[in-house]
């Protein structure tokens, strides 16, 4: 068997920030930017693979379309598997986690799912079986206020019906706790990147059937339990010779203060802001007039461009999934229109519909994961097709600290670092 790996996610920011993990730690990363693309990307000379199912907000469809992605890289014999959620358990989580086993019992009989979402570095907790936000039960934090996907409670029993929660411990352990509960899924508390650290190598006790569930934070224990990766490290496309174009389509508060952040301060003083309002997103044929306005704008300057969901309060419940989907492929298709009359050295990407909006309608199928250009927010390069090198960054929305859009554009830029 080879010593492959398949990142398999459920939006593109978050199969982006996992991925690059990987990418750090020196493997050879490529990710695939829809299940139809994969294929073409499990030929590429690489050790790990990455793939969003772009299921989250689609509990209905998540079981399946999580099997389908492992199903299909079967082929690649690959090795491992890490199922990527979200940190807050935003979405279809149970659903994924269901697909998955299913798709993986195909290869080891003895499968099982090792969850935890936990990222200390980004202030989310397992403790006592309760997901915490820098402390806050995260029912009480804006993911339990999230217009799409709203975590109704912390209790990770109740998240995942049927899962059994168990504290941390060493890791032989914990894996013989794992191993003799005979429990399908299992949630393990974890306070710390050591507790983090213990998780994973039970997992690597346990052997490949043991399926790890986590986000980024699980992630970056995980590398250290694998072979040393073998690949060169490819080029570092920084510094820019071109500025940035942004699309913010998350309409999250986090990533709308870093975008004020960055505007309010000298560096971002001078940049190009297009913010249409939702009614105007939403008109019938009202892209054309959009357009215009955007195109008004790009001439009235050089410097960076950032085109933003406005944060103006949309609808919740099931109308609100389908208005995000229309806001992302409006903005992406005002993106599009950027790139065609200027010349940008940068994409930067927050929010996980926004950025897979705008890149196939690049038609890009696929990224090279290179490193983190922050905690959590990757630099990749685009692999192959007419933007075949061009610099993309994406952040999911929801996660960093205010200034973080000022330090990524001062590390795009180091003209920018000290103002």
């Amino acid at each position: 068997m080879s010593t492959s790996l398949l990142v398999v996610a459920d939006d593109l920011t978050g199969a982006n920030d996992t991925s690059v993990t990987f990418a750090r730690a020196g493997f050879a990363t490529v990710l695939a930017l829809s299940p139809d693309t994969l294929p073409e990307a499990l030929q590429a000379e690489a050790e790990v693979f990455a793939v969003s199912t772009d299921c989250r907000p689609l509990p209905e469809q998540a079981a399946a379309a999580t099997a389908a992605v492992i199903a299909a890289a079967h082929a690649r014999d690959l090795a491992r598997l890490y199922l990527k959620i979200d940190s807050t358990m935003r979405g279809s989580v149970a659903a994924q986690i269901e697909g998955a086993l299913t798709a993986w019992r195909a290869v080891h009989s003895d499968a099982r799912a090792v969850v935890c979402p936990a990222y200390p570095a980004m202030g989310r907790t397992i403790e006592s079986g309760r997901l915490l936000v820098s402390g806050i039960p995260v029912n009480d934090t804006p993911s339990g206020r999230d217009a799409i996907c709203p975590v109704p409670t912390a209790d990770m029993a109740a998240l995942l019906p049927g899962a059994l929660v168990m504290p941390c411990q060493e890791a032989h352990a914990l894996a013989d706790a794992i191993r003799q509960s005979e429990a399908e899924v299992v949630v393990v508390d974890a306070r710390s990147d050591d507790d983090l650290r213990r998780i994973a190598e039970a997992i690597a006790l346990l052997g490949y059937g043991a399926i790890p569930v986590g986000s980024a934070g699980l992630a970056n224990a995980i590398v250290a339990t694998l072979p040393a990766a073998t690949a060169q490290a490819a080029p570092d496309p920084l510094p820019l010779n071109a500025p940035a174009l942004l699309l913010v389509t998350s309409i999250h508060d986090t990533s709308q203060q870093q975008v004020d952040a960055y505007i309010g301060s000298t560096a971002g003083a001078d940049a190009i802001v297009f913010s249409p309002h939702p009614a105007q997103l939403l008109a019938p044929g009202s892209l054309p007039a959009l357009t215009a306005q955007l195109q008004a704008l790009l001439v009235s300057g050089d410097g960076t461009v950032i085109i933003r969901a406005n944060p103006a309060r949309i609808a919740s419940g099931a109308a609100a999934e389908a208005l995000a989907k229309t806001f992302a492929q409006q903005l992406a298709a005002l993106g599009k229109h950027s790139l065609k009359k200027r010349r940008f050295g940068a994409l930067v990407l927050f929010g996980g519909d926004g950025s897979a909006a705008l890149l196939h309608a690049l038609g890009v199928t696929a990224l090279r994961v290179l490193r983190p250009i922050a905690e959590g927010v990757p630099l990749a390069t685009v692999r192959g097709g007419a933007y075949d090198g061009l610099v993309v960054i994406t952040k999911s929305g929801g996660f960093g600290a205010p200034d973080l859009l000022c330090r990524m554009m001062a590390d795009l830029n180091p003209k920018e670092a000290h103002v």
